[in-house]
This record gives C-alpha cells, structure tokens and sequence, in this order.
C-alpha cells in the first residue's frame, strides 16, 4: 500500500531539481529500478514482500522495536510497516543506511532524499525512524532489544557475520535476512545461527527463531 507511483515521484523530485535534465534523468532509472514487484538490484520481490509482511505480523506479541539494517530504496522496510500495520500492535520501526551504495550509482545525498520520498506514507503512519548511519556506529548507540530483525546490507561474509553476531549476541528472538542464496550470506548465517530454528523462503528469505 505504501508504493509512490512513478509520476507522484516524478512531481515531487521536480520541485528540489526543477530544470535539471541529468536529474530528471536519473529519476527514471530510479523509477525503472524501483518499480515494485521486480525484485532484484538489491530489493525484495513481490512474493518476498509478503512473506515478511507474514513474519512480521506472526511475532507481534514479542515485545520491542523491529530493526532493519540496509534501507537501500525503502521497499523492504515499506513491507516492514505494513506487517506492524495488519498485527495491530503499535512497534517503532528502526531502519538503517549510510547510503553509500545503490544500484544506479548515483550520490549519497540523491539516494537519501529518493529514499526518504519512498517513505513518505509509511513514516506518517507509523513510527519508522529513518537512521542515517553505518551499521557499526548504530549498534554503538542502539540498547533496545529488538522483537524483530530483518538485514540486507553488506552482503560480503565479515559484515553479514558482524550484523548476525550483534543481534545474536543481545538476545534478538527472531532475526531475518535477505539474499540467503548468496555464498557468503549463507555460509554466515549456517556459522552464526546454525541449522536448528532456522527456516528459508523461496531460497532467498531466511528466518531464525532462537532455539
């Protein structure tokens, strides 16, 4: 419920770069990107955005906020809140970028604003906080325990083992992920979490519930 069609988008990233053929430009490859549904370039598919929504609504009674670590375009934390939505049970909703990296190669500052517009709905109907923060500085500060997490960001081993072990470490009852079928994605997972209460979606959604 919460995607912005490509014209409503269109509309509003005018009005910040109004004349401008590069950004205009840009836009439509973000648009082209992002169209939901399509999945891949680093986002959740249709089927996959269900799923989570089903994740997150059958641990609604767990106490604590839901994190998500790799905001990237906004799609899987758009599913996030519409899951807190349909549990009827009101949850703050972390989600957590640097922006240092998406699948157009366009700048840090241009990929947080077209995020943020992304996110629009979700935030003014729920309580998402948007973090502009690396991983490792968020988890400095971060001292909840989280009912719920969901990670997909750095896919290479050291960091996915890093976010795991964090969340592990803390107490986390339920931690989720994204992009599973990537060699070093599932080699940290199997390390970290292990076999047992682990369960995989469509070969690329992961979900552990501790034991």
């Amino acid at each position: 419920m919460y995607y912005l069609k490509g014209l409503s988008l269109l509309r509003k990233f005018k009005r910040f770069h109004s004349g401008s053929d590069n950004a205009l430009r840009m836009l439509s490859e973000y648009v082209s990107y992002a169209e939901p549904g399509k999945g891949g370039n680093g986002q959740i598919s249709d089927q996959e955005r269900d799923e989570l929504i089903k994740w997150v609504v059958r641990f609604k009674d767990l106490p604590g906020p839901i994190v998500e670590i790799g905001t990237l375009l906004g799609y899987s934390a758009q599913a996030l809140c519409e899951g807190v939505l349909q549990s009827g049970v009101r949850k703050t909703i972390y989600t957590v970028d640097n922006y240092g990296w998406n699948p157009m190669g366009v700048q840090p500052y241009r990929h947080r604003m077209l995020t943020k517009l992304n996110l629009v709905l979700a935030k003014r109907l729920t309580d998402l906080v948007i973090v502009d923060s690396t991983a490792e500085d968020f988890y400095k500060s971060f001292k909840e325990l989280p009912s719920f997490v969901f990670i997909d960001a750095d896919h290479t081993y050291a960091s996915v083992k890093k976010d795991l072990q964090f969340f592990k470490d803390i107490g986390s009852p339920v931690i989720s992920g994204h992009d599973y079928n990537f060699p070093d994605v599932h080699r940290a997972v199997h390390e970290v979490l292990g076999e047992e209460g682990l369960e995989v979606f469509s070969g690329t959604l992961f979900l552990w519930t501790r034991p």
